[in-house]
């Protein structure tokens, strides 16, 4: 939850989310398993769930950064090489990795059989917390168990201080523990429009000139510049983002024109094509070559999303979905066209 706000001190600059805590992003879960006898062992096992889905199969963008170079960490060299998470992150006692390590293989590949066979093998995730000062870390008391329990117990709301990997913690003489906090990224540029004063100046200016405010973080649309594919939706989609700002530009652009775009379709290609809006099937055919607009028949339409809900054209076709329009009909912002002409 971070520092109390009765402290009256206040660390870094942004906003807080809901809970003050990690699991403030959507999905992620953090489960402790805190291991405690009265007669030295102080010790345990904290596990983080990027996800709830099977992260071996929906990796997690990641990246890490090494503070003071003498953690004994498992699975960062894969982290920095590949950019991704693959199974929960695990932090417990030093001379505990090894185990937690053990522990999320088998995790893994009780929910991957494929695992070393017909797909690679897995990256376990396993951070250190020297509790040694504490605890009678060369008893190994971390069982494979313990792992799997703090695992399974992961939630959104989560216990701080003195538990699972926090549990035999000091920190400068004091004592330490597990703690966690969050911050409201800023998206875009902004997050909070509303309470935005800059953005709500240029939005009044806006008004007044009949124009529209698109906000855009070059940040990152730098960064979706350079993915293509997959691995650029895969981007977006972590960020929560539907569409990058470029695409959110050019529609929003094409609104303030008064344009819209309409696709023909072959065997070998699928091409689009800006007219106006209100534009009627025959003009339309004349900005692909004026002797479709002269000999003009008609027009055999699909509308895309219906295309791509049924998987191709001929599938659509054959759910009756295509439909023969004529000399009137006003093009449509999508429409899938194949125009029958004779000249």
């Amino acid at each position: 939850m971070g520092l109390s706000t009765s402290s009256g001190l206040r660390v870094g600059r942004g906003s807080p989310g809901p809970r003050n805590l990690i699991s403030d992003v959507p999905g992620v879960t953090v489960g402790h398993v805190t291991i405690r006898d009265g007669a030295g062992v102080n010790t345990g096992v904290t596990a983080v769930l990027p996800h709830q889905g099977d992260l071996f199969r929906d990796k997690v963008l990641a990246a890490s950064a090494v503070i003071n170079g003498f953690g004994k960490t498992a699975g960062l060299i894969q982290v920095e090489e590949l950019g991704t998470i693959e199974t929960p992150i695990v932090l417990t006692n030093t001379l505990s990795v090894g185990t937690a390590y053990t522990a999320l293989v088998k995790y893994a590949m009780a929910r991957n059989p494929d695992i070393g066979r017909t797909a690679g093998t897995v990256n376990p995730l396993v951070c250190e917390c020297n509790d040694g000062s504490l605890n009678d870390i060369r008893g190994l008391h971390v069982t494979e168990e313990h792992v799997l329990a703090a695992i399974e117990s992961a939630k959104a709301d989560f216990a701080e201080g003195s538990v699972g990997g926090g549990t035999g913690m000091s920190c400068l003489g004091f004592k330490g523990g597990i703690g966690s906090a969050s911050r409201v990224a800023v998206l875009d540029g902004f997050t909070d429009l509303e309470g935005n004063r800059y953005y709500q100046q240029v939005k009044t200016l806006a008004e007044q000139e009949g124009a529209q405010v698109l906000p855009i973080c070059a940040k990152l649309e730098q960064d979706v510049a350079e993915l293509e594919g997959e691995e650029r939706q895969m981007f977006l989609e972590e960020l929560g983002v539907e569409e990058s700002g470029l695409d959110r530009l050019i529609k929003c652009s094409y609104t303030l024109l008064g344009l819209i775009s309409f696709l023909t379709y072959g065997k070998d290609e699928c091409r689009a094509w800006t007219i106006q809006k209100g534009t009627k099937a025959p003009r339309a055919a004349g900005k692909i070559h004026t002797d479709i607009e002269r000999g003009f028949i008609r027009a055999e339409v699909i509308a895309y999303e219906d295309m791509m809900k049924c998987g191709s054209v001929n599938a659509a076709k054959e759910k009756g979905l295509l439909r023969s329009e004529g000399k009137e009909y006003v093009v449509q912002d999508g429409d899938m066209i194949y125009f029958r002409f004779n000249v």
